[in-house]
């Protein structure tokens, strides 16, 4: 396993909220294509969009549109925050999908984002399966992106990154979780790669980079090099609206006693703090970030993970 962390410390909205799967004319469209083999490759591509601003005093569901595979469902269009989730028409990733979201969170406002259900990635016999997010989020705002652990199957393979950029003022709670995989089938980190980069840009400098290579290596398999573990998290929390949540993300790196099945670590960086766990029980892990981010219940509006962890 390689683990590497780099720490530098250095549009008019529309009237009318929209929610709407695009075809493939109507992604082009969107998307200024001009060629049809160009939309067939942004449709491929899964590509999607979530926008929420403020509107009289409230959050708002400015735009959302999506391509197959990827399909996202808003509950919660207006109020103290914007809930948002992701899924996946087929079910989960294939070999050679490629899933693009694009975030924006205007000044003050609030989105929760999150997944439908756990996120699957089945096996590949050779390209690889991608996903990225790219958010932003304006002064004052706070965008919790809290998607539930991957799941790989055996011989799966992803590349996933996660880039957030903030206002100076912006707030950010986001969460990188990978269970196993199908334990009771006895796949046990038995996927054939997964790459995770998380980013968070403040200001135009780059704050916070953690990268995650997870795949056997000649003599090393990743299994027996993952030990009794069953799920591994990375949690970050930054800003003056996610500091109740970070406070309980520290007490619970710190209060994590390895002779009790739990691993944690965590980075203080300037706003905020870097945690994360691993546990040889991925239902203990999921219990205990449901814990550390019910805080953010106050936030937006109710705790969108008391009913799902």
């Amino acid at each position: 396993m390689t683990h590497s962390d780099v720490i530098a410390f250095d549009n008019p909205a529309p009237s009318t909220p929209s929610v709407r799967a695009l075809p493939a004319p109507a992604a082009a469209a969107c998307l200024g294509a001009e060629h049809p083999e160009a939309v067939a490759a942004m449709v491929g591509a899964g590509t999607g969009r979530i926008e929420a601003g403020l509107s009289d005093g409230a959050t708002a569901l400015l735009d959302a549109h999506a391509a197959a595979p990827l399909h996202l469902l808003v509950p919660r269009r207006r109020g103290a925050a914007v809930w948002a989730f992701t899924s996946s028409l087929g079910g989960g990733l294939v070999a050679g999908d490629r899933v693009r979201l694009s975030v924006e969170v205007g000044p003050g406002a609030t989105l929760f984002l999150g997944t439908q259900s756990v996120a699957k990635v089945y096996r590949s016999p050779g390209p690889t399966a991608e996903q990225v997010l790219a958010a932003e989020a304006g002064d004052g705002a706070l965008l919790a992106s809290l998607p539930d652990p991957l799941c790989c199957f055996a011989g799966a393979r992803l590349r996933q990154r996660q880039s957030f950029r903030l206002a100076p003022g912006a707030s950010l709670v986001a969460l990188d979780a990978l269970a196993s995989g199908r334990a009771a089938r006895g796949e046990r980190w038995a996927f054939s790669r997964v790459e995770s980069r998380l980013e968070v840009w403040r200001g135009g400098a780059l704050a916070i980079a953690d990268a995650l290579l997870l795949e056997d290596l000649p003599g090393a398999p990743l299994a027996a090099r993952m030990g009794r573990l069953d799920a591994v998290a990375s949690a970050v929390a930054l800003g003056p609206r996610a500091a109740r949540a970070a406070a309980a993300l520290v007490a619970a790196a710190r209060a994590a006693d390895p002779a009790d099945g739990l691993l944690g670590s965590v980075a203080e960086v300037p706003g905020g703090v870097v945690a994360r766990f691993g546990a040889e029980d991925r239902g203990r892990l999921a219990a205990l970030l449901a814990r550390c981010l019910s805080p953010l219940g106050a936030e937006l509006g109710g705790d969108p993970l008391q009913r799902k962890w």
